[in-house]
């Protein structure tokens, strides 16, 4: 039989963030979304700067019944970022903060590609594109109507590519999009406007 006291200590942790993920991309922010946590007060978001080598904090966010989502503005077109939320909850004079960072690595959308020069042959085409700041490369569409179905003719890394087998003396409708490849995956920006050219004789 025992007789005594004994101490016990507990520490205190909000739990990490979980699901965190892109509602939305466009070319200048980002919105982020998460699932609801239990026994928190609210989050911090975070972003990581490249050059520091750390996060920095953007603004806290207050825990509701609501799913949890933040919009982070004026970001630059095509460029990676990578952003962080931590949980915290508070207790009186005291905040207690999830163990760790939970991050997730995205880019914005890339500008529009701009087919600058279209240069035809008897049986092929030459287009020219302004190359787009963070583009990993583009992807080339043709239709032979401006507002018909435009088929994938190849995804390419050059800024100058020559469409080939084509038919003589027929019109033919181009649209480009860029991407950019962060870890495996690719992000692509919106189509550009169509371009007409017609195959010589």
């Amino acid at each position: 039989k025992y007789k005594g006291s004994k101490k016990l200590t507990f520490k205190i942790t909000a739990g990490n963030v979980l699901n965190l993920k892109t509602a939305s991309i466009t070319q200048n922010s980002v919105r982020l979304k998460w699932d609801m946590s239990n026994f928190v007060s609210g989050y911090r978001i975070y972003m990581y700067d490249y050059s520091k080598k750390k996060y920095v904090k953007l603004t806290d966010v207050k825990a509701t019944n609501k799913v949890p989502h933040f919009t982070v503005n004026d970001l630059t077109p095509g460029k990676k970022y990578k952003f962080a939320v931590k949980a915290y909850l508070k207790q009186g004079s005291k905040t207690y903060w999830s163990p760790d960072y939970v991050s997730i690595t995205v880019a914005t959308d890339l500008k529009k590609p701009v087919i600058s020069k279209v240069t035809s042959g008897k049986k092929q085409v030459t287009l020219k594109i302004d190359k787009v700041k963070y583009a990993t490369g583009y992807v080339i569409y043709m239709s032979t109507s401006k507002n018909g179905e435009y088929k994938k003719v190849v995804t390419t890394t050059k800024t100058k590519y020559t469409v080939k087998k084509l038919k003589k003396n027929k019109k033919y409708y181009f649209k480009v999009k860029a991407y950019r490849k962060i870890n495996g995956k690719k992000y692509y920006g919106n189509r550009s406007k169509s371009v007409s050219v017609r195959t010589t004789k």
